[in-house]
Order: C-alpha cells, then structure tokens, then sequence
C-alpha cells in the first residue's frame, strides 16, 4: 500500500540522496521537500495502481492498450499514476527541447483530463514524481545529465505546487 504521506517519505529520502550530486539545487530542492510535505494530505482513497505508469509501459497494437511491468502494482492513490504519466511525458518534452510554457500547458491539459477521474492533488503527485522520479533518475543514473533539464524539472515542480497552494486558498 502506497498512501501519499510514504509516498512524501520516499520523495524525502531521494531528495537527501541526489541533493550532494546537485549543490546547486540545495535551495530549491528544501524548499519543495518543505512544500510537499506541508501540502500533503495523506487520507486519499486507494485504489489499483501501476506505480511506474510512463508510455515505454504502455503497449498498443492499433486497436488495444496492454499494460506491461506490473512489478510495482499496488494500491496507491490514482493520482499517482496520473501523476507518474504527466512527470514523464513532461521529461520527455523538455529531452525533445519544447519550452517550459508549453510542458506546462501540456500538465495542464491532463489536468483537466483527469479531474473527472477523481484526482485529488493532481498537482501534489505531478510535483513529487518530477522530482522523486524523473530528477532522481536524472542525478542517479545519468539519463540526462543536462543542468538546464534539471532547472527546468525543478521549475515545473514548483509551478505545480505554485498551483496546489492558489486553489487551497480559494
């Protein structure tokens, strides 16, 4: 079972790991550990999940989806996995060089996608994969050492959170 306050612990702890390989980041990398962990809620509701839902796991045959890596299925809450799926598409966007505004519009839009769904901190989730998974991968395996794709993963956590926070006021 993954609910969103051992998610926030596993998001910390990658934090702690890749801030000594990006010193530059310390700054920005505590201020989003403090911001995720003040905004989560922790009592979302569980469902089936994927836990590592990006398109290299998606198989379509022209007429069906098949879902493959199963390894990591548990039950989690759905923005996890809506999440998961905008973080990567995301980094994919910034490795095919499109701007900032445009991966932001690109979240967005699957916002709006999965607000039917019942995606509770959809936001939260976009937030913690981009950097629990997608800068965490990037400092640890060298997917993509590019400082300037890892300010840019930064800015779009913070830009989700910017977001969480604004409809928290209202």
């Amino acid at each position: 079972m993954l609910d969103q306050q051992s998610i926030c612990r596993t998001v910390r702890g990658r934090i702690e790991r890749i801030a000594p390989v990006m010193p530059e980041h310390a700054e920005g990398l505590a201020r989003i550990t403090a911001r995720l962990e003040r905004l989560c809620t922790g009592s979302l509701p569980l469902r089936l999940s994927h836990g590592d839902l990006h398109p290299a796991n998606l198989l379509w045959d022209g007429a069906s989806f098949a879902l493959i890596d199963l390894d990591t299925c548990a039950l989690a809450p759905p923005a996890l996995d809506q999440g998961g799926l905008a973080a990567s598409l995301a980094a994919k966007a910034i490795q095919l060089g499109w701007e900032t505004r445009h991966i932001g519009l690109l979240i967005d839009v699957l916002a709006i996608a999965f607000k039917d769904e019942g995606a509770p901190q959809f936001d939260w989730f976009v937030a913690a994969s981009l950097i629990g998974e997608r800068l965490y991968r990037s400092a640890t395996r060298l997917k993509s050492a590019d400082p300037a794709a890892r300010l840019t993963l930064l800015k779009l956590a913070e830009n989700r959170l910017d977001r969480l926070e604004h409809a928290h006021v209202r």
